[in-house]
């Protein structure tokens, strides 16, 4: 009985830990989003180096060989960081705004990673898009996210999903997330739409700094 209590109570620091830490992150991000613009990435020679490198990993994969999502985290919460990228044509086809995890100490301008349950990170690394269900959050659907690498592999246990936030606007992050990658519904929409016309719908997502 006494054990079980101490677990409960070690259950419910943990909870007011993870809350603390999405309010201090939330706040820090008030602070900094004063008289933020957002901005586009303006030297795309690195994303064109991954997105060839994607390219090669899909084929050898079995994976959709015409487009694939990646995730540059080292830039700060206002670029758009995410990137929409044809695999085909080798050109980017859409940008957009992308959430990461508030855990590690990370805030607007950093990200730090980490594989870890209960972390509240982001994980690096290359990941397939699995099903799409249910999600509370923006426009009620999510696509499960499994972790191709030692650097993700937990990520399907620790609940990652690329998912919609309905406070999280196209034109202005506002939104902190657990470790998942939040997007506003538009690109959710825009997204849903695509998987769905997509023969192969074992789409490639990469985050990486």
């Amino acid at each position: 009985m006494e054990e079980g209590r101490r677990e409960s109570i070690n259950i419910k620091v943990c909870d007011m830990k993870r809350i603390l830490g999405i309010i201090l992150f939330l706040f820090s991000f008030c602070l900094s989003s004063l008289g933020v613009e957002i901005t586009e990435v303006t030297d795309l020679s690195k994303i064109h180096k991954k997105a060839a490198e994607a390219k090669k990993f899909v084929a050898q994969k079995g994976m959709n060989q015409d487009w694939c999502i990646l995730i540059d985290f080292s830039y700060n919460l206002f670029t758009k960081r995410m990137f929409i990228y044809d695999l085909k044509n080798g050109k980017i086809i859409e940008t957009a705004l992308v959430s990461h995890g508030v855990g590690g100490g990370s805030d607007a301008d950093n990200v730090v990673f980490s594989n870890v349950n209960g972390s509240g990170c982001s994980s690096e690394g290359k990941y397939r898009l699995g099903i799409r269900s249910y999600s509370k959050f923006g426009v009620h659907y999510h696509y499960k996210m499994h972790g191709l690498e030692s650097t993700n592999s937990n990520a399907y246990k620790r609940y990652i999903v690329l998912h919609s936030y309905e406070y999280a606007y196209c034109d202005n992050p506002t939104t902190a997330s657990l470790g998942c990658p939040v997007i506003c519904d538009d690109m959710m929409i825009y997204l849903d739409k695509k998987i769905k016309a997509s023969s192969n719908k074992s789409i490639l997502l990469w985050i990486f700094k």
